[in-house]
C-alpha cells in the first residue's frame, strides 16, 4: 500500500506553487479579459497582443508549474 503523506520537500513545493499561482492566473484572467473587450481603431493589434499575452501567461504557468514539480521531487533544488 502506497502512503498518501507529503513529505517536506512536497510541502514546500506546494507553498511555492500556491505563492505562485494566484499572481500568474490573474495575469492570464484579465489579459483575456482585455482581449474580449478591445474595441476602436487599434482593435486588431491589441486583440492580438491580449491574446498573445494570455497564452503565453498559460505556457509560462504550465512550464513553471512542471519545473518546479521536477525540482521538488528529486529535493536537489529548493523552491522559494
Amino acid at each position: 500500500m502506497t502512503s498518501t503523506a507529503l513529505n517536506a520537500s512536497d510541502l514546500g513545493a506546494a507553498h511555492a506553487l500556491q505563492r505562485l499561482l494566484p499572481p500568474l492566473v490573474a495575469l492570464m484572467l484579465n489579459a483575456k479579459q482585455a482581449h474580449w473587450n478591445v474595441a476602436g481603431p487599434a482593435f486588431l493589434p491589441l486583440h492580438d497582443f491580449t491574446d498573445m499575452l494570455a497564452a503565453d501567461t498559460t505556457a509560462s504557468l504550465d512550464a513553471r508549474l512542471a519545473q518546479s514539480l521536477r525540482r521538488a521531487k528529486s529535493g536537489t533544488t529548493p523552491i522559494a
